[in-house]
Formats: C-alpha cells, sequence, structure tokens
C-alpha cells in the first residue's frame, strides 16, 4: 500500500494522474489524502494520524507554506485561507477534502473579514509562515524510512512547461481530463516513473525538478495540448 498526502499536486480530481500511474507500476494499492487548495499543516496533521507502518512507501506533496488552516475545535469547524486572495479562498472553502473539521462552504460576512485581514497580513508580511513550513517537512522527512518529499516549487517546473502566461489563473482555466494534477497526462505518467525510479533505484528526482525540467517531461507543443483555455 502506498500513502500519498498533499495539495492539488497530488489531487486527483476529474482523472487519474501521477498517484493512479504509479500504483499501476508496481501492482499495488494506494491511499491518496491529497486535496486541492489544503495547507501544510493539514496534509500533517493528516501524516500524524494515520498508522504509515502499513504503507511501503509514503510520497507528501509540500504546498505553499502561505496557506492556512484556521481552527475552532469547539464548534468542529475551519476556515481555509488559499495564500493569495479573498476570492481564491471562497473558492477554496467549497471543495470537498479529507479534513475533520466542518469545512466553511460559503464563508459568512464575519469569516469573510477574515479572510480580508489575512490577505493583508500576506501582502505585507509574506515570509511569516516559512520557518513552521521547515519544522513540519522536517519532521515529514523521518515519519518512514521509505518516504519522498516533493515540494510544488520543484513540480512548478513540469506544471509550467507550455504554460500560457505567468500568473495564468487570471486569464485561463485548466481542461479537465487532460490537465491532472497541473501536469499533462503524459507529464504524470513520466513523474510516476521517476518516482518509481526513486525508491527503487536512488534516483536523484530533485536533480530534474528545476529549470532543466524540459530535458525529462514532455512540453507541450500549444495552449490546447498542455490543456489551458480562455476563461
Amino acid at each position: 500500500m502506498i500513502g500519498i498526502f498533499g495539495d492539488s499536486y497530488a489531487h486527483e480530481y476529474y482523472a487519474i494522474g501521477w498517484p493512479t500511474f504509479l500504483s499501476e507500476l508496481y501492482n499495488e494499492e494506494f491511499e491518496n489524502f491529497a486535496t486541492a487548495g489544503s495547507s501544510i499543516s493539514y496534509s500533517y496533521e493528516l501524516l500524524c494520524k494515520k498508522d504509515l507502518s502499513k504503507y511501503s512507501k509514503v510520497i507528501f506533496t509540500s504546498t505553499e507554506p502561505r496557506r492556512l488552516h484556521f481552527i475552532d475545535k469547539k464548534t468542529n469547524k475551519e476556515l481555509l485561507w488559499n495564500g493569495r486572495d479573498v476570492k481564491g479562498s471562497i473558492h477554496t472553502n467549497s471543495i470537498k477534502n479529507h479534513s475533520p473539521y466542518n469545512t466553511t462552504v460559503e464563508p459568512d460576512s464575519q469569516e469573510k473579514k477574515v479572510l480580508k485581514y489575512q490577505e493583508y497580513i500576506t501582502a505585507m508580511y509574506p515570509d511569516s509562515w516559512d520557518f513552521m513550513a521547515k519544522a513540519m517537512k522536517n519532521d515529514v522527512l523521518r515519519s518512514h524510512k521509505n518516504i519522498l518529499l516533493l515540494d510544488i516549487y520543484e513540480l512548478m517546473f513540469v506544471s509550467n512547461l507550455g504554460k500560457p502566461t505567468e500568473i495564468w489563473w487570471n486569464d485561463y482555466e485548466e481542461v479537465p481530463r487532460i490537465r491532472e494534477c497541473h501536469m499533462t497526462i503524459q507529464q504524470n505518467r513520466e513523474l510516476a516513473g521517476y518516482i518509481k525510479d526513486y525508491f527503487d533505484n536512488e534516483f536523484d528526482i530533485h536533480s530534474i525538478l528545476n529549470k532543466n525540467a524540459k530535458d525529462y517531461f514532455t512540453v507541450p507543443k500549444s495552449l490546447e495540448e498542455a490543456g489551458y483555455k480562455k476563461r
């Protein structure tokens, strides 16, 4: 059994992506707890609560440190902050996740104020959560003898191949079933192969998740092939 934790870079939402391809390569079942819009703390909490001994391998995708979960245990509620803006955070709260708390589907006026305050705080102090993320990631690496931690800032070198603009989400959207885990289906297949090579042969997967990613992953020849369409 393979255990997977993280954000949308590991979340199979519309179609199959690298988690399923990896499972097929190993002929081994997997449990995927990754969900779009989640924070490092969300994924870390899930990892800590699971019995990791049942997994032969664990993969953890570490998301933006600025993403946050505001939690009230008395009411069992949480409010998600996407790390960037209020509009996107409101959408993030509508996504079904694996959290033990009740996610607010549509934030009320008070919760929108909280998100607005956080937008200001993030704009003024963008690096405030880096040290907490580093601490959690260090602990993740000690949690299992056979673990791979992939940072989304590494995976973005793959997802950016063939992208339309620097801030593409303002003008474009990803086409369901063409892009899964923010990559083309072919790139998902290739990533699964490199992950397998990491576990089987100690391949240095981090060495290819940089500006040279184009030498290891298929580069789409058009926006349509890359899976983007105009909003």
